[in-house]
């Protein structure tokens, strides 16, 4: 209780580890005044029990009853009757009260080969060598073809800069402040595949050769004839615009250039929009040594006849023959 006096019994006992000679001493139980009057001296003159009593005490526990008529009281349900007051009281007037209540903790031994035997604590290593178990299953014949993951190095993707707004195709006819006739078209844009010696060309390597593969080049250009709406030519008519595209080639032995190799045509009216699409393969047989392929353009206007990056593209796959 916070209002009493703590008392300390002479009995103690011994928590010894029986594969140790460390031993531990505490003290058992208190007992504690629940009056206010203070004591100087312990009134209920403890004795360590007998061998015997020992034994019931520990079945039953120290607090369980008491010999002393007022030290755990309690009725026939085994409750305890606490009679007590927080008052001052005289020596005379404390003695109607049950003033002492015994509270222990009631300790057991324990010894390490106890409790071996109840847990296995036992680390299990493991034996070496491992031995090895093989089974065996028959699952029949298994007929898989695995692709073949070889690494492309000869294909590519190339289109114009999508930086610049638009770019002028060369007319068809003959100016004297600039070039005409088809031109090499800006397809210097690398997106993927070998990158460009000669800018908006790919070239033909030793190594391609001798893989035996062929070119199957696809290519897209997206055409605008930049005239007003309404716009007519010299003659009257509206003022419609032709556009062409073809794949070339200039060879390292000075074969002749092709003259049709993917060659496609539009006709596109006053601020109209076209695409030319055009596909040749270069059979590995025809190649050479360091030819290169571009794509070449002409229209028939000077100035208003242009190409985007927008829907442009040239597409080159190295296919097997």
């Amino acid at each position: 209780m916070a209002d009493g006096i703590q008392y300390n019994s002479p009995r103690q006992s011994m928590l010894t580890d029986s594969n140790s000679t460390n031993s531990v001493t505490d003290n058992n139980f208190v007992s504690t005044r629940l009056t206010r009057k203070p004591v100087s001296k312990d009134p209920a003159g403890f004795q360590l029990a007998s061998k015997q009593e020992q034994i019931i005490y520990d079945q039953k526990g120290l607090d369980y009853a008491s010999n002393l008529p007022f030290v755990n009281k309690r009725d026939a349900a085994g409750n305890l009757i606490i009679n007590g007051t927080v008052q001052e009281v005289t020596d005379e007037e404390a003695a109607q009260y049950n003033e002492t209540v015994i509270v222990e903790a009631n300790d057991r031994l324990y010894t390490n080969r106890s409790v071996n035997r109840a847990i296995d604590t036992q680390f299990k290593y493991f034996k070496f060598p491992p031995t090895i178990i093989s089974r065996q299953t028959d699952i029949g014949e298994i007929d898989v073809e695995l692709p073949e993951n070889e690494l492309d190095v000869f294909s590519a993707r190339y289109t114009p800069s999508f930086v610049i707004q638009w770019f002028t195709m060369a007319p068809s006819y003959a100016i004297t402040n600039g070039p005409y006739g088809f031109q090499k078209l800006e397809y210097n844009n690398v997106l993927r595949g070998p990158q460009q010696n000669d800018p908006g060309t790919y070239m033909i390597t030793p190594e391609l050769i001798e893989s035996g593969k062929n070119l199957r080049m696809k290519y897209a250009v997206d055409v605008h004839n930049s005239y007003p709406i309404g716009s007519v030519n010299k003659d009257g008519d509206p003022a419609n615009v032709g556009f062409r595209a073809r794949l070339q080639r200039t060879s390292a032995d000075y074969r002749p250039a092709l003259t049709n190799a993917g060659t496609t045509y539009k006709l596109v009216a006053p601020e109209g929009w076209d695409t030319l699409n055009g596909e040749h393969t270069v059979l590995n047989r025809e190649m050479r040594p360091w030819d290169k392929w571009y794509i070449q353009g002409v229209c028939g206007t000077t100035g208003n006849g242009r190409y985007v990056a927008d829907k442009s593209y040239w597409e080159i796959e190295a296919v097997d023959p």
